[in-house]
Formats: structure tokens, C-alpha cells, sequence
């Protein structure tokens, strides 16, 4: 029979061993460190790769607490494409990307919120296409990436970060590069098909106009009015073999409401609509994404306001 102190000393075994796992996850994200909360040590790890994947949220933001800009971009993949060093080149003023694939406006307001806090904002260009007035998510991951990046605590000694601080350790040691898991990409045929067929369908057969992300918007407004900053809309071209998904689902009086009611809220760039830059397949890698030649044209026209490309409706 056990006495009291083996039960102690069982207790204790059982403390120090969780203690001594705790120390190791803490010193193990603190030297990996792989969204770069204290940037001691490079390593040549792929953050960037696979930090921001995992988690762009958080990653975006420690990169904009570390290095605050007054100029931002919001939005999803189609703002992510606008590069900052370009906006930078054409504005002559530092700008952050606050995009992300998947973002939905309720994320973009509160990433904007975000921003706004160590520096006050000059210039909000959100990219917002049609489709993504479509997305009705409520998430709560800008919060979570925010309250993570404020504690030390939490960021050094979560599974998630010490799972996220492994996978960077193992890409760099395996050369993910040379070593692919992923199954072999769709042909660009069979995913301009996809993106018709399947992602654009499944969004504009379950979409209403106007819905609540349209108050969600003003709200975007009315933050940037607070801060003094000028907002900026730019709707991205697509391509006309997505736009035609729009009338088949009887929202063509939508989407022409949709750009009214930009509009009527701030300064708007609409890229999107019948012509040349949107009906030659060239300028797309699928029927919602531009190349990257034809982005900073783009870029060059609306953040160098010179609305050759794309056309300027007023608020």
C-alpha cells in the first residue's frame, strides 16, 4: 500500500515533468519564434510561406505592429495581389497589405480596427469584387490573432504556435520545395472550368442584394471618417465568363446596385465591367484573379489616379 509520501512524491514527479514540458514548448516557440513576435533569431526558416498560411491574421498583424503605415489595403486574395512595394513606387509613401485569401467584410472592419490603433490611418484602399459582398461569415479570427500577438504568454506556450513553429522546422529541414506532398495542380483549362463551374456558381446561387455586409461597409466608412483617412473602394476586374454568372442568376440588378451603393459611400474604382481588359483571357490567371502584369497596371491607374483602366465613380 502506497503511503502518503509516495503520493507526494508521485505528485510532484507528475508537476515537475508538466513544468519542465511547459519550459520546453515556451523556449521552443521562443527560439523558432514563427511569426516573429521577437525576431532574435532567422534561421532561414519559410515564415512567410507557411507562417502566413497557417495563420495570416496573426502574422499581418505582428509584421504591421512591428512596422505601423498610415496607408493600408483591405480585402481578400484579389487585394492581397497588390503588392506594397509597387503602391509604395506609385504613392511615394510606405503602404501595409492587410489582405488575405478568404478575408470577408466583417474581418476586413476588423482588421481596420486593428490598424487604427498604433498609427492614425491616411489612405484605406479596399478591394471588394461583387462576389465578395456574397460572404457572410462573422468570424471572430482577427480577435483571436489580436489577443494572441498582445500576450506573450499565450503565443509562447500555445500548441498552435509550437505545431506552426514544427512545420516550419520541417519544411526548412526537408526543402518543401523539393519535396511536394500536395497533389499535382489542376491544368489551367480545368481550373478556369472550376472557378465557373463550382466556386462562382455555388456563390452567386446562395447570394442576396443587398445583405448586411452592405451596413457592414459603412461601417468601414464611418472608421475611416473618425481617423481622418480617405477610403478608397477598388472593384478588380473579372473576367467576363465569371461577370456572365452574375445574370444568370438573376442578380444583374444587383450588381449594378451593388456599384451605386459604393459609391454613394466613398470614392470608388470599378475595373469591373464590358471591355477589353475584361474580355481578353491573357490578362487573367482565372476568371477572378489578373496576372501580376496586368495588376500593376491597375495599381498604376488607380493608386496613380489616372483612371485609363479602370473608371472613377464618384461618392
Amino acid at each position: 500500500m502506497k503511503t502518503e509520501n509516495d503520493h507526494k512524491r508521485y505528485f510532484f514527479r507528475v508537476f515537475f515533468g508538466l513544468a519542465a514540458l511547459f519550459l520546453t514548448v515556451g523556449a521552443f516557440n521562443y527560439v523558432l519564434d514563427p511569426f516573429e513576435v521577437n525576431a532574435r533569431f532567422d534561421f532561414g526558416l519559410p515564415r512567410e510561406a507557411v507562417s502566413m498560411k497557417a495563420n495570416p491574421q496573426l502574422y499581418k498583424i505582428i509584421q504591421f505592429d512591428r512596422e505601423p503605415c498610415p496607408n493600408i489595403i483591405l480585402g481578400d486574395s484579389r487585394g492581397n495581389a497588390f503588392a506594397p512595394d509597387v503602391v509604395s513606387g506609385l504613392t511615394g509613401e510606405c503602404a501595409f497589405n492587410f489582405s488575405f485569401h478568404g478575408s470577408s467584410p466583417s474581418e476586413a472592419r476588423d482588421i481596420l480596427k486593428t490598424a487604427s490603433g498604433p498609427v492614425v490611418l491616411k489612405n484605406v484602399y479596399m478591394a471588394l469584387n461583387f462576389d465578395y459582398m456574397g460572404r457572410n461569415e462573422l468570424r471572430d479570427a482577427v480577435a483571436q490573432a489580436e489577443k494572441t500577438a498582445d500576450s506573450p504568454f499565450i503565443y509562447y506556450f500555445s500548441i498552435f504556435t509550437a505545431r506552426i513553429s514544427a512545420r516550419n522546422l520541417s519544411d526548412l529541414l526537408r526543402n518543401k520545395e523539393a519535396i511536394s506532398t500536395n497533389p499535382p495542380p489542376r491544368s489551367q483549362e480545368e481550373h478556369w472550368r472550376f472557378m465557373l463551374e463550382k466556386r462562382g456558381s455555388l456563390i452567386f446561387r446562395n447570394m442576396t442584394y443587398p445583405n448586411r455586409n452592405l451596413g457592414i461597409l459603412k461601417e468601414i466608412k464611418q472608421i475611416c471618417d473618425n481617423e481622418g483617412a480617405r477610403l478608397v473602394f477598388i472593384i478588380p476586374p473579372t473576367h467576363a465568363d465569371f461577370r456572365s454568372l452574375i445574370g444568370k442568376h438573376g442578380l444583374a440588378d444587383g450588381f449594378e446596385r451593388y456599384k451605386a451603393d459604393l459609391a454613394s459611400i466613398s470614392e470608388t474604382a470599378d475595373c469591373d465591367y464590358d471591355g477589353e481588359l475584361t474580355e481578353d483571357r491573357n490578362n487573367f490567371s482565372d476568371p477572378t484573379h489578373v496576372t501580376k502584369d496586368t495588376m500593376e497596371r491597375i495599381a498604376k491607374d488607380v493608386f496613380h489616379k489616372e483612371y485609363n483602366l479602370c473608371r472613377r465613380l464618384s461618392e
